[in-house]
């Protein structure tokens, strides 16, 4: 073991001094390790860690996956800001529930495809381009993809169980693939071609929306969302927020100066005195 690693078994086993047989012994049967942060390019050690859950080795220079592979009981897997390219070995890691792999060189998600427990997936600031290997992953609650290529959420159009969303930053332009997807809570798509919201009217569930930088022009599909609590809109079309004034939720909107009519703010902000109403310069 280099020095690094030695420094994250003691870390793990909670020593200063190098462990024991015994306790070396206990360091195989851990469930949770953080090699994150530190100058690690190999994850070999980890090969023999058969009860691994949950394992940080982010913002580390780390190569490849390749000694996950036979980790039958891995469920978390913080790899963001890595030097891998390739996910192909977790392809039968079917007991992940998060993969989070942001600011890394994946660009497919092909291998992903049949891990039928994933909860939560985020790839922002990769080269992914293509979300079809996720169409059958229906327990998937969480995606986030900023800053990416992908142009499409039709493949997201069965995930009943999608409850936030985020793709600020790429070529997504249409919401129509959301219409069925009722239990969502939190969507974010800042800096994207979107212009219309229609395809949300009716979700009951949303609590916060944020389009800042879009080509939305319209506020009324909002008027049906009970619940909404923070809606984000500066540097968009809008010229009205008429539509928010019934809402009795709201906790906090975002605009830009002269956005909208000053005595309209000034109605909304009778209606709402507990809103917090922050305005873009």
């Amino acid at each position: 073991l280099n020095t690094d690693w030695r420094d994250v078994v003691k870390s793990t086993l909670k020593i200063s001094k190098e462990p024991s047989p015994r306790e070396l012994q206990k360091f195989f049967t851990t469930t949770h390790i953080r090699c994150d942060n530190r100058r690690i390019h190999s994850l070999a050690p980890v090969r023999v860690l058969e009860q691994l859950q949950q394992l940080r080795c982010d913002e580390s220079p780390v190569e490849n996956l390749e000694p996950l592979k036979g980790l039958r009981k891995l469920q978390r897997l913080y790899a963001f800001d890595c030097d891998f390219v390739s996910l192909e070995p977790l392809r039968e890691i079917t007991s992940l529930k998060l993969l989070w792999i942001s600011s890394t060189q994946v660009s497919d998600l092909e291998p992903v495809s049949g891990l039928v427990n994933l909860e939560e997936l985020y790839c922002s600031e990769t080269p992914v381009y293509d979300l079809f290997p996720l169409t059958k992953l229906e327990n998937l609650e969480k995606i986030s993809f900023y800053k990416t290529s992908v142009s499409s959420l039709a493949p997201l159009r069965q995930l009943q169980n999608l409850i936030e969303l985020g793709f600020n930053h790429t070529g997504v332009s249409d919401l129509t693939p959301l219409e069925d997807l009722e239990n969502l809570e939190y969507l974010r798509f800042s800096n994207t071609t979107i212009d219309s919201l229609a395809p949300l009217a009716g979700h009951i569930n949303i609590r916060e929306l944020s389009f800042n930088d879009t080509l939305i022009s319209s506020l009324d599909p909002l008027s049906t969302l009970p619940e909404l609590e923070e809606v984000s809109f500066a540097g968009t079309p809008v010229s009205s927020i008429e539509p928010l004034m019934e809402l009795g939720y709201l906790e906090k909107i975002e605009l830009s100066a002269g956005q909208v009519p000053a005595e309209e703010l000034e109605k909304f902000l009778e209606m709402h005195p507990d809103c917090e109403v922050l305005m873009r310069k």
